[in-house]
């Protein structure tokens, strides 16, 4: 697959999944505009990535991030939207309001508030992809993980 005229920005960038899905558009030759709290450049070393460190996790942060990169590269090709967590395994009946707003705010508000964000200059350009990787529970949820499950709940498809 070849990349190359087009601007990747990447969401938990640096992350497990993060780091794999970064390298695959590095090497089909992609501007990555990689996002996370934590990220440097030097995290991938890779002349076509770009590191934006910061939080998705309000309306205002997210477009902070994106017209960071639309200000770097021109325009946002393809969101891939990858940042979520776990923080639950207990039952509804023992999972405490933070736990759950937690994973609220990390796997359902953060892919809301960046979706939302990427839109406007997809829009006004008519043309743009976005893949949002979420988690397995959404659609087969198991015992234990009924909090986590609903805060992945494929609320995007």
């Amino acid at each position: 697959m070849n990349l190359s005229n087009k601007v990747a920005l990447i969401t938990g960038a640096n992350g497990g999944l993060g780091m794999a899905v970064t390298k695959a558009f590095l090497e089909a030759s992609a501007q990555v505009a990689g996002v996370s709290p934590k990220i440097q450049d030097s995290d991938f070393g890779h002349p076509n990535f770009k590191a934006f460190p910061g939080e998705i996790a309000s309306g205002e942060s997210a477009r902070t991030v994106c017209s960071a990169v639309v200000a770097r590269f021109g325009r946002i090709d393809i969101l891939v939207h990858l940042v979520g967590a776990f923080k639950g395994g207990k039952p509804v009946a023992e999972t405490d309001d933070d736990t759950f707003r937690n994973m609220l705010d990390a796997n359902l508000v953060a892919a809301f508030y960046i979706i939302r964000a990427v839109l406007p200059d997809m829009r006004t350009r008519g043309s743009g992809r976005i893949l949002a990787i979420g988690s397995k529970a959404a659609i087969e949820p198991a015992p234990m993980i009924r909090a986590y499950a609903a805060s992945t709940s494929d609320f995007f498809g």
